[in-house]
C-alpha cells in the first residue's frame, strides 16, 4: 500500500494520526510525497510508526517542520535532505531508527532545530555539517553512535551547543576550529571513539559540565584557553588520555566537583592560581599522574570531599588560609606540608617569639641586637601535620590545629 500525500501541498496540514482518536493510524504502508510539495508542516507524520519503506523527500522542499517525521520507526534507506531546505525543525527525525547511511545536510541549510536527529542509531556513515549553518539547537545528533570518521565543527559555529554530539561514540577525530568561544555541557560527552589530540581554540570562554565526560581516548596536552572563566562539573571527567602539565588559568575562581577525576594520564605539574576560591568534591581524584609541589593558594577558602584523593605522587604547599577543609579532601596522599605568610612584629608591649623561646616570655639574657625584621616584614612559617595523619587517611574528621615552627 501507498499513501499518497497529495494534500500536503504548501504546508496544508494532515495528521496521520487522528488527534481525536490516537489509535488510529491513518497512515501504513509506504509514503509518497507530491513531487511539488515546499513545505513539510509540524507535526505532520508525528508517530506514524506503521509507515515503512524509504523515504523521499521532493527537491521543491525548503521547509521540514518541528516532529514532521518523530519517531517513524521503520522507515529505511538513506536519508536524503534536499539542497533547497533551508530549516530542519526540532525533532524533526527524533527516533527515525532506519534510516542508514552518512548524513550530509546540503548546504543552503541555516537552521537545525534541537533534537532533529536525535536516536537515529541506524545511521552508519559519515557527518558533513554546512558552514550554512548559522543556528543549531541542542541535543541535534544525540545519542547517534553509528556516525564515524571524522567531527568537523563549521568555521561558523561560535558556540557548540548544549549535548550536540553527546554519545555519539562512533567519530574517531574532532577538529574545533578557533571561532568557537563556548563549549556546551555535555557537547562531546561519551565521545568515546575519539582519539585524536584535543585542541581546544584559544579564544574558549567556557566550558560547561560533562562538556567531555567520558572522551577517555582523546590525546595530547591538555592546554586550557588563558581567557577561561568557567569550566562545569565533570568537564573532563575520564579524560585518561590527556598528558602534560596542568595550569589553571587566571580567570578561574571556582573549580567545580570531578572536573578532572580521573585524569591520570596528566604526568607534569599542578598550577592552581591565586584566583581560586574554592575546590570542589572528588576535583583531581585519581589524577595519579601528577607530580610534585602544587601551593594551594592564599585565595583558597575551601577544600571539598576527596578533592585531591588518591594523588599519589603530589606534595602540597600552602592550605593556611583554608577555613572549609573536609577530613578526606587528601584521602590516599602523602600528609601535607604547610607552608604559610605570617607577621614578624608582635603587638606593642609584647616580647618577640624565637626559635628557643616560643612562649614569647622574656628569656634570662635579653638579646645583645635589635631585632633585624622590619615591622611589615613576612616571615615562613613551615607546619607539618604529624598528629592528624588519621584524618587523611581513615576519613576521620578533625579540627586541624598544628604545631608551627617559627623561622625569625
Amino acid at each position: 500500500m501507498i499513501f499518497e500525500c497529495l494534500n500536503l501541498i504548501n504546508a496544508i496540514t494532515i495528521n496521520c494520526i487522528s488527534k481525536n482518536n490516537p489509535s488510529s493510524a491513518c497512515c501504513t504502508g509506504e509514503i509518497s510525497l507530491d513531487p511539488s510539495l515546499t513545505s513539510i508542516s509540524d507535526d505532520a507524520f508525528l508517530g506514524c510508526s506503521s509507515l515503512n519503506g524509504t523515504l523521499v523527500i521532493p527537491s521543491s522542499v525548503i521547509l521540514i517542520g518541528n516532529n514532521a517525521f518523530k519517531d517513524c520507526l521503520n522507515l529505511v534507506g538513506e536519508l536524503n535532505i534536499p539542497s533547497n531546505v533551508d530549516i530542519i525543525g526540532s525533532y524533526a527525525f527524533f527516533g527515525c531508527h532506519g534510516f542508514h547511511g552518512s548524513l550530509n545536510i546540503p548546504h543552503g541549510v541555516t537552521t537545525i532545530g534541537s533534537y532533529a536527529f536525535t536516536r537515529c542509531i541506524g545511521l552508519n556513515g559519515s557527518l558533513s555539517i554546512p558552514t550554512s549553518v548559522i543556528s543549531i539547537g541542542s541535543h541535534v545528533f544525540y545519542l547517534n553512535s553509528g556516525l564515524t570518521g571524522n567531527l568537523v565543527i563549521p568555521t561558523t559555529f561560535t558556540t557548540v551547543s548544549t549535548s550536540l554530539f553527546n554519545g555519539c561514540s562512533g567519530f574517531s577525530t574532532l577538529t574545533l576550529h578557533e571561532n568557537i568561544t563556548s563549549i556546551g555541557s555535555g557537547a562531546f560527552s561519551s565521545c568515546t571513539g575519539l582519539t585524536s589530540n584535543l585542541v581546544l581554540p584559544s579564544d574558549v570562554t567556557y566550558i560547561g559540565d560533562s562538556a567531555f565526560d567520558g572522551c577517555s581516548g582523546l590525546t595530547g596536552s591538555l592546554i586550557l584557553p588563558l581567557g577561561l572563566t568557567s569550566i562545569g562539573q565533570h568537564a573532563f571527567r575520564s579524560c585518561n588520555g590527556l598528558n602534560g602539565n596542568l595550569n589553571i588559568p587566571s580567570g578561574i575562581t571556582s573549580l567545580a566537583m570531578r572536573v578532572f577525576q580521573g585524569c591520570s594520564g596528566l604526568r607534569g605539574t599542578l598550577t592552581i592560581p591565586n584566583t581560586v576560591i574554592s575546590i570542589g568534591r572528588e576535583t583531581f581524584r585519581d589524577c595519579t599522574g601528577l607530580s610534585g609541589s602544587v601551593t594551594i593558594p592564599d585565595s583558597v577558602d575551601s577544600i571539598d570531599n576527596l578533592a585531591f584523593s588518591m594523588c599519589l605522587n603530589l606534595s602540597f604547599i600552602g592550605l593556611y588560609s583554608v577555613t572549609t577543609f573536609e577530613a578526606d579532601s587528601f584521602d590516599g596522599t602523602v600528609v601535607p606540608t604547610i607552608i604559610s605568610n605570617m607577621p614578624t612584629s608582635q603587638p606593642t608591649g609584647q616580647p618577640t617569639a624565637n626559635p628557643t623561646n616560643p612562649t614569647g616570655q622574656p628569656t634570662s639574657e635579653p638579646s645583645s641586637s635589635p631585632t633585624s625584621n622590619p615591622t611589615n616584614e613576612r616571615v615562613t612559617v613551615v607546619t607539618v601535620i604529624r598528629d592528624t595523619l588519621q584524618m587523611f587517611v581513615g576519613g576521620i574528621k578533625n579540627t586541624i590545629k598544628p604545631t608551627a615552627k617559627y623561622e625569625l
